[in-house]
């Protein structure tokens, strides 16, 4: 086995969260427990949840924006989209083919 290797670099990473919170107290409204026996029993004290029409493709847009600001990379300069999602809006395309066609990348 040779040692060629692909000359590669990840330029930049992005991230982007949902702006709405649900705290352990807004459960403690809808359930029968308190933010201590949340807490004590998972260590969270809040979450972020996608709300209305936001979803995988959108967070992982502002994403790819912030990581091509960082990087200084014009979108028709990549190569490669890598995006991942435990809810995407659709099965196909994947995440990372809604974020090409938003970037305007052809």
């Amino acid at each position: 086995m040779g040692n060629n290797t692909i000359p590669l670099k990840i330029a930049g990473v992005g991230y982007s969260i949902p702006d709405t919170v649900i705290t352990n107290d807004d459960l403690t409204k809808l359930y029968d427990t308190s933010d201590e026996w949340i807490y004590s029993r998972t260590g969270i004290k809040e979450r972020r949840v996608v709300s209305g029409e936001q979803n995988a493709v959108d967070l992982g847009l502002e994403a790819a924006q912030r990581a091509l600001e960082k990087a200084k990379i014009n979108p028709n300069d990549l190569d490669l989209i890598i995006a991942a999602s435990s809810a995407p809006p659709d099965l196909y395309p994947a995440i990372a083919c809604h974020i090409q066609t938003r970037l305007g990348i052809t």
